[in-house]
């Protein structure tokens, strides 16, 4: 569990008011897909993580969370215009690279 000791309540109350305020991208299907992709990065540490503020790499995290793009590519196969299935099969070719590449550094990650 975190250690949330240097956190103080007006931090977490400015963190709730900016999002509440935060302007939100619209619901689609690009947009799931980069939500998705974004914690492969952050699990990869190719980014830092949001807790710990700071790159952690978790490769079976950022497996499972290929594999659940991989599913939804395959479940919405003929439904999807070309443009989506075009950025969904570039998404993850470009996560699939990043995994290998991160997994050559870190074999027990």
């Amino acid at each position: 569990m975190a250690d949330n000791s240097d956190v103080s309540q007006s931090d977490v109350s400015q963190n709730e008011d900016a999002l509440k305020k935060a302007k939100l991208p619209p619901a689609n299907f690009d947009t799931l897909v980069e939500m998705l992709a974004s914690q492969v990065v952050v699990f990869l540490g190719l980014h830092p993580d949001p807790v710990r503020k700071a790159p952690v790499v978790r490769l079976n995290f950022a497996r499972h969370y290929i594999d659940t793009l991989a599913i939804l590519e395959d479940k919405t196969k003929g439904n999807l215009s070309s443009d989506e299935a075009a950025f969904l099969e570039h998404v993850l070719h470009d996560l699939r690279m990043k995994y290998v590449s991160v997994q050559k550094d870190h074999p027990n990650g």
